[in-house]
């Protein structure tokens, strides 16, 4: 079982379109020495089931695994504008 996360919520969350520069976005925030990214982009808890299913603390564990509680946790990801 993956241990509890260090934070409940995230600071904020980068949606952008495919092809609109949510990479490059991605990876001058994580650059930032005051912000923690995940270490891969596009980590959509919000448009996975499976990641729902297994709940929201489970995601913040795997996602933000020994994340700077201190730091602003955020993930990017151009998945929430598809279409469904």
């Amino acid at each position: 079982m993956s241990e509890a996360p260090a934070k409940d919520r995230l600071d904020f969350l980068v949606i952008g379109a495919q092809k609109a520069g949510t990479t490059s976005l991605f990876e001058y925030l994580r650059m930032h020495p005051e912000i923690h990214m995940p270490p891969g982009k596009e980590v959509p808890y919000f448009a996975d089931d499976g990641m729902v299913a297994h709940g929201w603390e489970a995601f913040l564990a795997q996602t933000f695994a020994g994340a700077d509680p201190g730091l602003r946790w955020g993930p990017a990801s151009p998945q929430y504008m598809a279409g469904a």
